[in-house]
């Protein structure tokens, strides 16, 4: 989760993320990491792509901090696509202020 206009980490979500690239980084192989950026409806629509690639990147950068390799991280920034809480509320925007990770393992 991000604060308005900010796609700075904060250290729970530092926490949250030390647990995923301890599970990836020292895999050899067989593995992808799927970073989703998104944003709430606030503001302008090319502004929350930009933001919401913004959390992505922070996110990519401190896995790649953490020994994940770069090769291994594909990122987008959808903005305000797929929202999970309502943006009509505040609690609601705060849900959509966020990224979403998916490790995507090989059979």
């Amino acid at each position: 989760m991000f604060k308005v206009n900010s796609s700075v980490l904060d250290d729970a979500s530092k926490s949250t993320l030390d647990g995923i690239a301890g599970q990836v980084a020292n895999q050899p192989s067989g593995y992808l990491v799927e970073i989703q950026g998104f944003a709430s409806a606030d503001g302008d629509a090319n502004y929350n792509v930009g933001l919401s690639e913004k959390r992505a990147v922070a996110v990519q950068r401190y896995l790649i901090s953490k020994n994940v390799p770069l090769y291994r991280i594909s990122i987008v920034g959808l903005g305000d696509d797929k929202p999970v809480g309502d943006n009509k509320t505040r609690a609601g925007r705060e849900q959509n202020r966020r990224v979403e990770i998916r490790v995507l393992k090989a059979n």
